[in-house]
């Protein structure tokens, strides 16, 4: 997977990243032991769930947008069912989109209600207009401002040209670290070189 996750500098000698960093950063205000998927009933991963669920159909639309077969992925493993091509796009917008929202929220100690196992209507709501918003948010994309979700549709249509064989694919939001080089796919081929 290529989730890029915020690094925090907790020290100068002690650099959090990844899972373990957003572990860190949460466990200051809620408890939060790891990434569930399915069935989670922790505010946390009920919160991220959600969040994806709405970038999901997002590049969803984007895919299929962009002329692409959205459960033919490279990434995750086709299976019956599972949109692979999807999973593999939402990739790199978790973080920038999703992530960034809901450890806003934790972290201003914003209110997450549970009723049933389920987040309850009006923390969907405020969730769903901050993910919504975000998509909407202005990121600078190849030297030019463009909203997120523009960004998404303009990555699905490069992704198709990739499969095509006509261009390399770079991803397209980095982790935020000038000195890492970005990631890219090429020659129409699977594979980071």
């Amino acid at each position: 997977m290529m989730t890029f996750y915020l690094l925090r500098i907790v020290s100068k000698e002690k650099i959090i990243n990844g899972l373990d960093g957003v572990k860190e950063i949460l466990m200051q205000r809620v408890e939060f032991f790891g990434r569930q998927t399915r069935g989670a009933i922790d505010p946390v991963n009920s919160l991220l769930n959600y969040g994806y669920g709405i970038l999901y159909s997002t590049v969803w639309g984007a895919l299929v947008n962009a002329g692409l077969e959205p459960f033919a992925g490279f990434l995750h493993v086709d299976r019956p069912g599972k949109p692979s091509l999807v999973l593999d796009l939402i990739e790199e917008f978790r973080q920038p989109v999703v992530d960034r929202v809901v450890i806003a929220h934790v972290n201003l100690g914003q209110d997450i209600k549970i009723t049933d196992g389920l987040l309850d209507a009006d923390t969907r709501k405020i969730i769903g207009e901050k993910v919504l918003g975000r998509l909407e948010s202005i990121e600078t994309y190849k030297g030019k401002k463009y909203q997120i979700h523009s960004i998404i549709q303009m990555q699905a249509r490069n992704l198709a040209s990739f499969l095509r064989g006509q261009q390399d694919y770079n991803f397209s939001l980095s982790s935020g670290n000038p000195s890492s080089p970005p990631l890219k796919l090429r020659g129409g081929r699977v594979g980071l070189k």
